[in-house]
């Protein structure tokens, strides 16, 4: 069955007419947008849609370190690696934002209609401590992973279930080989639906 959020997508499509190449067969008469998008996803595999290049860091890392890969490759998480390439665990932009809101503001005053601040050295300090911390701090471990030949059905469902929006692919004993988010599967989705 597949979750709220992938009913929604594929209700907004017509999937009867498409042909799906090598991704699935093309649909008999009669079926529903349901059962054709439950057919793409129990037989793709994950090694098929997942980012094969993936941006990791080592949990020694400091977080300006982490914030500077994040803008720089524009992703919202990085699988945290030991020096085997063995999946740790696991950084977020949740859990950015959870350890930053530890930051007390500092306090300020209006003055000619305009806020003026009284402890910002303080607080600055504190931005710079906060940033000069390692991952392993903030890093969510044991993680939740995924193989590469799982199909893109169960990775849905895995992602449902332990409320993430992305998973490490590893093979073997946790080795990292890539990475698929929720934002890889519909939008490889939306490229195989689209007329």
């Amino acid at each position: 069955m597949l979750p709220a959020w992938m009913v929604e997508l594929v209700d907004t499509r017509d999937l009867k007419s498409l042909s799906f190449g090598s991704v699935g067969s093309s649909p008999t008469p009669g079926t529903t947008n349901l059962s054709i998008m439950d057919n793409i996803l129990s037989t793709t595999l994950v090694d098929t849609f997942m980012t094969k290049e993936v941006q990791s860091v080592k949990k020694a890392e400091t977080i300006k370190n982490l914030l500077d890969l994040m803008g720089k490759n524009g992703i919202l998480g990085a699988p945290v690696v030991d020096d085997e390439n063995q999946v740790i665990g696991i950084v977020t932009e949740s859990d950015l934002i959870k350890h930053f809101t530890t930051l007390e503001n500092p306090a300020g005053i209006p003055l000619l209609g305009s806020l003026v601040s009284l402890g910002a050295d303080e607080f600055n300090q504190q931005l710079l401590e906060h940033c000069a911390e390692t991952i392993e701090a903030l890093m969510t471990s044991p993680v939740i992973t995924i193989h590469g030949d799982a199909t893109l059905l169960e990775a849905v469902d895995l992602m449902s279930k332990e409320k993430v929006n992305r998973l490490p692919v590893v093979e073997g004993e946790g080795r990292l080989v890539g990475i698929i988010t929720r934002t890889d599967i519909v939008q490889e989705l939306a490229k195989i639906t689209t007329p």
